[in-house]
């Protein structure tokens, strides 16, 4: 699906009445629905490329995303050419794609706009606390064997960004990032046991994936959408990992007691997540990866960004490097109190 058959489209007749891009898809609006097309494409962690993948997965994503919204994910519907136009759901036609059909929801409800108005209420974060909990008990317990050089490989790909990131920030932002590949490398090698031990606790699930605020809708009860179902790779972590994305989401806005209060709701109702006193300092690893995964975006997205939008990368980029700094700076305090009580 190109942009100019995306112009091309009808729903019941009419035009979208809006249309947004990512890099791997297209979704369009509709008066009721939203429907979400795979692009044509193929990277090293995905491939859309045919008609019969893009179909695969967009059974996949209603599939995995009925877990936690169900009431918002519908079908997967065809698209099918007619002439000069191609219809969505049409029974006419030649099918030339697929897409996720949703119920529409209201943009303002989105939990990142909420939080910028600051009309997050406490009782909110403890309803999606308690929905993440029960969703974590639920989902599929997985046991990959513990692969210490893959996790240290996985936070030091920020590397390949450090060049860009001294031209456009300076030598204290690059050596920021030089300093937490050094000490993850460190981290991950003193804990390995304990990684791996919390693979044998069962504490590697099936889960969202991409658990942050802007795929919460906050209306009524808590809607947690859009997982990852490209990979389940991707989706399969540390539930520990999956927690940590949300609250340093939270955290770098400075919403810290938010994020404090929905770790203390998950912890209460399911205690056996963090029951080693390792567990701890590893939390607070996966939130300096987490926020190191979200400095490289912004980093990417510099590359060919317009003038206002590279404006917004740079601040971004800037807010998850300093992040970064902080995790560190915690973790690394915390090793030497443990050092000296050992």
């Amino acid at each position: 699906m190109t942009e100019s058959q995306i112009q091309a489209i009808r729903i019941s007749g009419e035009p979208p009445e809006q249309w947004k891009e990512t890099h791997i898809s297209y979704v369009l609006l509709s008066h009721m629905h939203a429907y979400k097309i795979k692009k044509p494409v193929k990277f090293s962690f995905l491939d859309f490329s045919t008609l019969a993948q893009r179909k695969y997965y967009c059974d996949q994503e209603l599939t995995l995303n009925k877990r936690l919204a169900a009431e918002i994910y519908l079908a997967v519907v065809p698209i099918r050419q007619l002439g000069a136009y191609l219809l969505m759901e049409s029974d006419d036609g030649k099918l030339v794609d697929y897409a996720v059909k949703m119920k529409r929801m209201r943009g303002d409800r989105q939990m990142h706009h909420l939080l910028a108005d600051g009309l997050v209420t406490k009782n909110q974060i403890i309803s999606i606390a308690e929905k993440i909990v029960q969703f974590h008990k639920e989902t599929i317990i997985c046991k990959p064997l513990f692969d210490s050089q893959s996790m240290m490989d996985d936070f030091n790909d920020i590397g390949s960004i450090k060049k860009s990131i001294r031209q456009q920030l300076g030598d204290r932002y690059a050596n920021l990032v030089s300093d937490a590949m050094q000490f993850s490398d460190e981290f991950i090698r003193s804990n390995r046991y304990h990684l791996a031990q919390r693979i044998e606790r069962g504490m590697i699930r099936e889960g969202h994936g991409d658990l942050h605020s802007r795929n919460i809708f906050l209306d009524g009860k808590p809607i947690i959408f859009d997982c990852i179902e490209f990979s389940k790779d991707f989706r399969t972590i540390d539930v520990l990992d999956e927690l940590a994305f949300f609250c340093m989401d939270l955290e770098v806005d400075h919403h810290t007691e938010l994020s404090d209060l929905f770790m203390k709701t998950y912890i209460e109702q399911f205690p056996q997540s963090t029951s080693q006193p390792s567990d701890q300092k590893i939390f607070l690893y996966y939130k300096l990866y987490r926020a190191n995964v979200r400095a490289k975006v912004n980093a990417l997205n510099l590359k060919g960004a317009k003038m206002a939008t590279g404006k917004e990368s740079i601040t971004e980029l800037k807010k998850y490097l300093l992040l970064m700094e902080q995790y560190t700076k915690q973790l690394e305090g915390d090793l030497k109190i443990n050092s000296r009580d050992q």
